[in-house]
């Protein structure tokens, strides 16, 4: 995100609704400027939206390539798919050039002239999974190329 814009100061509660969380650190998060416009004051206790510092996007996101799904049966998943328009086709072009160039990692992985070069160009790709964009869309394709969850697993991420 930071790449293509200077992202916004997310207020997770609105500012309209809860103005004595304003300033609260827990109630402030990054967002893109179109998620954070599409969002705008929504807030609701029973339709919430994922908190990125509370709720696992894996238990109520499934990740495909260059799509989001809501998890059947989560109110959760599909409001924040739906609320932050998380299907919109740049979006999705954005996701899809992140995967390619993650591929690409990973193709290099595998023509690798020998162990070493191999091992060296895998640890820069965690590197970069683990400071990159969309960081469980690539989760998902790195986790479908074997690489185990040890791994992968850090702080809890934006979508």
């Amino acid at each position: 995100m930071l790449s293509v814009s200077f992202g916004d100061v997310e207020h997770i509660k609105p500012k309209s609704k809860f103005p004595d969380e304003v300033v609260k650190w827990s109630n402030l998060t990054l967002a893109c400027q179109r998620c954070n416009n599409a969002k705008l004051d929504y807030y609701s206790d029973v339709e919430s939206i994922l908190n990125p510092y509370i709720d696992d996007p894996l238990d109520h996101l499934i990740f495909a390539g260059d799509l989001i799904y809501h998890k059947p049966g989560s109110v959760m998943g599909y409001t924040t798919v739906s609320q932050l328009k998380l299907s919109r086709l740049e979006l999705v072009a954005a996701r899809r050039r992140r995967l390619d160039l993650i591929a690409t990692q990973l193709r290099n992985i595998e023509v690798a002239p020998n162990c070493e070069i191999a091992s060296t160009l895998r640890e820069m790709l965690l590197d970069d999974y683990k400071s990159g964009e969309f960081r469980n869309s690539v989760r998902s394709i790195l986790s479908m190329h074997g690489f185990p969850a040890t791994e992968l697993d850090d702080s809890p991420v934006i979508v």
